[in-house]
């Protein structure tokens, strides 16, 4: 019996996908981003709440006559691909009963061409050493792969939202918490060895918005505006560039926000953004202009 782990449920949901949608939260995460605002996501079975995928099912059908001819179901997190195989099964109830489904995703720490490993169902889930180098903490080089049950997981995908943390290679890996930064403290947990700096997790990202493409999956974009980070028209320039490449319906620049940031406080993580304020109004505006040019 495959079991699926969730850190929460989000109902009547309108920012995750079209329409009004049923969030699912999924438990597990292989990046530590500095502006992550579920770090109790991090952990792939902690806090965790437990489905089957037909138990999980029937929940959201409940849900179903609010999804009208647009809504639906999002797979998000965490990072919802570490659980392909358990998200297959359940999408492929879903859509037998006609609800759309969608998956929110960052992708970049998995490869193309090796297999899937830590995936955290019960039958499946790795070590304590694989999780730690593998999956938990990506200072230590974890790496993510890809097989076929990812591949199966997109044929039952109706969209694919996509979050492309930066659109420089190395500004995306310190924003993810995967090279030290020099101005804050990008590895809140403390020692260790970081990812190198040389490692392409964005060319990661943009392989697989590539086979999106040639799968001819319905694709959104979404990128976190971070002042200092993430907040010039350069760079927003160029995530219009890359949704123009590949075909993409959409592009949402979402405010950065410190709503989450009790829950590091919590977890006895000190927060790396700390003393970085949202983006003001303007700033929003100006970069959303960037995307109408």
């Amino acid at each position: 019996m495959r079991i699926g782990y969730l850190h929460s449920i989000e109902t009547l949901g309108a920012t995750d996908g079209p329409g009004i949608r049923t969030v699912l939260f999924m438990q597990g995460c292989p990046y530590r981003c500095l502006f992550c605002h579920n770090p109790d996501t991090w952990e792939p079975d902690k806090y965790a709440l437990k489905f089957t995928p037909e138990r999980l099912c029937k929940k959201l059908l409940r849900f179903k006559e609010y999804y009208g001819k647009t809504g639906g179901v999002t797979a998000g997190g965490g990072e919802p691909l570490l659980q392909a195989a358990f998200l297959t099964e359940l999408f492929t109830l879903l859509k037998k009963e006609g609800i759309q489904t969608a998956v929110d995703t960052a992708y970049g720490l998995f490869s193309l061409s090796l297999p899937v490993t830590g995936c955290p169902s019960k039958e499946n889930r790795p070590t304590e050493k694989e999780n730690k180098d593998k999956i938990q903490d990506t200072r230590h080089n974890a790496q993510c792969t890809m097989n076929e049950d990812i591949l199966k997981l997109l044929n039952v995908t109706d969209l694919v939202i996509l979050d492309i943390k930066h659109t420089d290679p190395a500004r995306f890996n310190r924003l993810c918490g995967l090279v030290p930064d020099n101005k804050r403290n990008a590895d809140p947990n403390g020692g260790g060895k970081a990812q190198p700096s040389g490692t392409n997790r964005l060319q990661n990202t943009l392989s697989f918005l590539s086979l999106c493409a040639s799968l001819r999956k319905r694709i959104w974009l979404r990128q976190v505006i971070v002042p200092g980070y993430t907040d010039s028209e350069e760079q927003v320039r160029k995530l219009k560039e890359i949704a123009d490449t590949y075909g993409a319906e959409k592009v949402e620049l979402l405010p950065y926000h410190t709503a989450g940031a009790y829950k590091w406080d919590a977890l006895n993580i000190p927060y790396p953004l700390s003393g970085v304020e949202p983006p003001t109004e303007e700033i929003m505006r100006r970069l959303n202009a960037v995307l109408q040019d």
